[in-house]
């Protein structure tokens, strides 16, 4: 058992729970899942048996419950918005990885993985390199029709 997996889980489900041993993970879920989470929610260990769609309304009805707790102590917006934030960071992580590749490309690019490879230049000073060239190539890129956002 992962500690991890009671922090981030909102509603266990044992699946195939007419298998032997099933009901012992059960239990051992459920003790570890004795100290309240500070949003007051603590997850239920519910069980199923898929292929026959036993424990299914379950699931779904322990999956509302859960979005209407979130709704109630206000962690609806939180957890929203911190979604939202990770989504926004992806995007320009992706851009910024996309740009960087493409200058990699480039014969200077090139030569600057070459003198890291043979020793001749630090991985960190070819990153600071390649930083001051993206920016000073994502600067000149800017498009001064494009809406800035304040």
């Amino acid at each position: 058992l992962k500690a991890g997996l009671f922090e981030l889980a909102d509603v266990l489900v044992v699946n195939k729970a007419d298998r032997d041993g099933a009901a012992g993970v059960v239990a051992d879920l459920s003790a570890h899942l004795d100290r309240l989470r500070p949003s007051g929610w603590r997850a239920p260990v519910l069980q199923t048996v898929a292929t026959r769609g036993e424990g299914v309304p379950e699931v779904v009805d322990a999956v509302v419950a859960h979005g209407e707790h979130l709704r109630a102590v206000g962690l609806d917006r939180t957890r929203r918005r911190e979604q939202l934030r990770q989504r926004l960071l992806d995007l320009v992580l992706d851009e910024v990885r996309r740009r960087a590749g493409g200058l990699l490309s480039e014969p200077w690019g090139l030569d600057l993985l070459d003198r890291v490879a043979s020793g001749a230049l630090d991985q960190h000073a070819a990153g600071a390199v390649l930083r001051r060239r993206l920016l000073e190539r994502w600067e000149g890129d800017a498009d001064p029709a494009a809406p800035e956002t304040r």
